[in-house]
């Protein structure tokens, strides 16, 4: 009878304790996992490194996982007690695409955060003017609001940073390179593929590569990024790059190695890192890519993953280059892909097409905002946009068309949720 007592005793404390840690991780999943933590990890990452960065914090000081900061919620930051952000500058002092909602939301708080602690680790890169302005943005106005320091700003070089991190670099092999535009007056464009058997990636990853350094060649320049031009299950990674001609007439240093020095059967060092702008989801939704010039890398890249992979997913494809004869990269894959449907609908657009007429179309923005209600039927309510190329020009310009014919509030909640992509440079 004893032993019956004990038993059933065993027995409902079993499932009592069961039903506890049943009830306390369906409230955690219900409520967010920020909504009960004193202290929170964010980030704002256009390349990934930021994101890193954070990881690599909230694991070394056993935090909850970091959070994109366009994610955190101002009743999360006003209940928190510290806060941690990790942080990268884009454009001209712009944030990134996954910090621009919390930027816009920080400016609209109405409540105090005068019991919240906070620190700012900003990445930038010093050649440029605006080195770490979103950083410094974000410790401004989070002070403003009542926000203690828990320190200065943390500024980061990321070029710098690195150059020094030797981790996950592997040999590739360049197989082949073709010119793929010999008769243009546009700076060189081409195509290059290696064999990189230790290397695994998809689509529109990045792939860092070490370029010798012509004064010390035991050295290495700052890592330049390129966007794999090919789909993860090919043999060869492929990369489609512009030989940079300066101001001044010298050429890039890493453009001119790839493109000029480095011979067939040579190898170099490279890395590959996961893009997060180019992570797409639901398959089946509509996908519109837009790009131009190199930025052609990331569109051929997710194209011909789903040609491989027998995906039927509408696609629309609008790309520009200069000249309509001397300019067509991967003109005959391109129209297969047409023909055979992988791609519903492409637009070529040239912006020194000769004779140019006075209605034609010159740039991507050009045929946006001549058919906007056909853009916006083609995306619904679940289309994915992907924008692949230079930020400055087509790359600001079509998001400035894509604001007039979608609205603001549409294209930040589309970005919000993981169906605006831009990988731009």
């Amino acid at each position: 009878m004893i032993e019956s007592v004990r038993t059933m005793l065993a027995l409902f404390l079993g499932l009592a304790w069961l039903l506890w840690t049943v009830m306390t991780l369906w409230r955690q999943h219900r409520t967010g996992p920020f909504a009960m933590s004193d202290t929170l990890v964010a980030y704002a990452s256009q390349t990934g490194t930021a994101q890193s960065m954070a990881t690599e914090f909230a694991q070394r000081h056993n935090l909850q996982p970091p959070l994109a900061l366009g994610k955190l919620s101002p009743n999360a930051l006003a209940e928190a007690k510290e806060l941690h952000c990790f942080v990268s500058t884009y454009g001209d002092g712009e944030p990134p695409d996954n910090g621009r909602k919390f930027a816009k939301s920080l400016n609209n708080l109405n409540t105090g955060l005068s019991e919240l602690s906070f620190h700012v680790t900003a990445l930038g890169d010093r050649r440029y003017p605006d080195f770490c302005a979103f950083g410094h943005l974000l410790y401004e106005r989070l002070q403003s609001h009542g926000a203690t320091p828990l320190g200065a700003i943390t500024c980061v070089d990321a070029s710098e940073a690195n150059q020094t991190d030797n981790t996950q670099y592997r040999n590739a092999e360049l197989v082949s390179r073709q010119y793929l535009n010999p008769h243009s007056d546009a700076p060189g464009l081409y195509a290059l593929m290696f064999a990189a058997p230790d290397c695994c990636w998809q689509a529109g990853d990045w792939l860092d590569v070490r370029v010798p350094d012509p004064a010390n060649p035991s050295a290495y320049l700052s890592p330049r990024t390129y966007s794999v031009a090919s789909a993860g299950d090919s043999k060869t990674l492929r990369l489609i790059v512009r030989h940079l001609i300066k101001s001044d007439g010298q050429s890039g240093l890493a453009s001119h190695f790839l493109t000029h020095t480095l011979t067939e059967g040579e190898y170099i060092s490279v890395r590959v890192r996961q893009n997060p702008a180019m992570t797409l989801t639901n398959c089946n939704a509509p996908l519109l890519l837009i790009g131009a010039g190199s930025g052609l890398a990331g569109l051929l890249g997710v194209i011909e993953t789903l040609a491989q992979r027998a995906v039927r997913r509408p696609i629309w494809l609008i790309y520009g280059e200069r000249d309509p004869h001397d300019d067509r990269p991967y003109a005959d894959k391109l129209d297969a892909w047409l023909n055979t449907g992988v791609i519903a609908q492409m637009n070529l657009v040239f912006s020194r097409q000769r004779p140019m007429a006075t209605t034609a179309l010159r740039y991507c923005q050009d045929v946006l905002l001549d058919k906007p209600a056909a853009v916006s039927d083609f995306l619904g309510g679940s289309g994915h946009i992907l924008v692949c190329g230079s930020l400055q020009g087509m790359g600001s310009s079509v998001d400035q068309a894509l604001r007039d014919i979608l609205g603001d509030a549409c294209l930040e909640a589309m970005a919000q949720h993981g169906r605006y992509h831009r990988d731009l440079y």
